[in-house]
């Protein structure tokens, strides 16, 4: 690898590790939480109050899962810098990509579930008008927000399109899945993966990460 290579490698490492470290230590609150309280129509009945709960349920245990993934991707990122060393293995560095793979297909089940109770749980109509009534372009600029992708934000949830959040998310655990298979593959035909590939992996993680955190601002700020 390069110098200029392994300088940008660590740059993007750096970057990653901050949003890690102030993410695996709150998964209740970083992707797409609180967006459960979009369901419950009012009528109070048993049923419904089951479904709203376990939404809710779905919603942690996948950013759990998906944070997990992360993890596990940035320690591969990690000790793949010290490749060319060889005082890493390659049974290593493709154990860890099984780890995040793992932790990825459950997030990814974990997704299908909660789209299917969201697609038959009606909406809260309080919550759904907020939404659309919420001032998207001030709070944007308030926080300093990355503008495309708060634009795919504010797409869905001005229009109050919880479902099609909750369909994203699992679009975006299965894109993961997909790259991560991508950049195991090499290693287990014994060559390093392309910069380009990780960097894509990467790119998915974050801006993914970003929609459902900014997902979660949004609601803690209805």
């Amino acid at each position: 690898m390069s110098y200029l290579k392994r300088k940008s490698f660590i740059i993007i490492l750096l970057g990653i590790s901050f949003l890690i470290l102030i993410n695996t230590n709150a998964y209740p609150w970083w992707y797409i939480n609180g967006s459960g309280v979009g369901y419950g129509g009012g009528d109070d009945s048993t049923n419904e109050s089951v479904s709203t709960t376990a939404i809710g349920d779905y919603i942690v245990d996948g950013a759990g899962y998906f944070l997990d993934s992360y993890d596990k991707t940035l320690i591969f990122m990690k000790k793949a810098e010290w490749y060319e060393k060889q005082v890493v293995s390659n049974d290593e560095l493709i154990n860890l990509l099984d780890n995040a793979l793992e932790q990825m297909k459950l997030a990814y089940t974990t997704y299908v579930s909660l789209n299917q109770l969201a697609y038959s749980t009606p909406y809260n109509p309080v919550v759904i008008e907020a939404l659309k009534n919420f001032n998207y372009d001030g709070f944007q600029a308030e926080y300093n927000l990355n503008s495309e992708i708060f634009a795919d934000v504010k797409n869905y949830l001005c229009k109050g399109d919880i479902r099609g959040v909750y369909r994203k998310v699992m679009w975006d655990t299965a894109q993961l899945i997909g790259l991560l298979n991508r950049v195991k593959e090499k290693l287990e035909a014994g060559v390093f993966p392309p910069l380009k590939e990780v960097w894509k992996l990467n790119q998915a993680y974050s801006q993914s990460l970003l929609f459902g955190q900014y997902i979660s601002q949004v609601f803690g700020n209805l």
